[in-house]
């Protein structure tokens, strides 16, 4: 089974000839699993913990020529899997991220500006248990048109692949650590993107 990284080799060595499409063109997230991660690190002096989930859904709008684009992301809060049941279980209460009133995490882009070959920086709205802050990331955007090669790797259409990487501090979305969590569970977290996204 390919993993997300053999795709995004892949997709680079296709990417480096494919030739930029002048129009703004929607791509919508695969449902296939294994091209598509979010990842949640939390580290401190006393443990180190990676929440996973392959459950992202959404889609971009995305103008090559003109190097503009905004997209939508969702990610249910149930899927995350931290590699203990029972800290999933605490991540989803009412104490924490309050899945059942608060069931997904959401990212609505609301800007962006191109800084240097695929590289974007995005503004945007954030929210996390019924709290939205807006943020500023980076994003790497490759494009590449469809073709004979992508639909051997499994895609439709056109093909887009998105990923960032940015941190959120808990307290600012009304996440307090207090009890056994204190030193276990950074105040600050990384939160990575990875996602491939189609046009067919």
């Amino acid at each position: 089974m390919m993993t997300i990284r053999s795709f995004s080799l892949s997709f680079v060595a296709l990417g480096l000839a494919a030739t930029s499409l002048a129009q703004m063109k929607t791509y919508t997230i695969v449902n296939d699993p294994k091209h598509k991660l979010a990842q949640v690190e939390s580290k401190t002096a006393v443990e180190t913990f990676t929440g996973k989930s392959t459950a992202i859904t959404g889609s971009f709008s995305f103008d090559a020529a003109k190097k503009v684009g905004r997209g939508t992301l969702q990610l249910p809060v149930a899927s995350i899997d931290t590699g203990i049941p029972l800290r999933n279980e605490h991540l989803q209460d009412t104490n924490w991220l309050n899945a059942a009133k608060n069931p997904n995490i959401r990212f609505v882009s609301q800007g962006t500006r191109h800084l240097k070959g695929d590289e974007y920086e995005v503004t945007g709205n954030f929210t996390m248990n019924g709290v939205t802050k807006q943020i500023k990331t980076k994003a790497i955007v490759r494009q590449l048109p469809a073709s004979a090669q992508t639909r051997e790797l499994g895609f439709k259409g056109d093909v887009l692949r998105v990923e960032t990487s940015f941190p959120i501090t808990l307290k600012d979305f009304n996440v307090i650590i207090k009890g056994q969590a204190v030193g276990k569970v950074s105040e600050t977290v990384n939160v990575k993107i990875s996602v491939f996204a189609q046009t067919g």
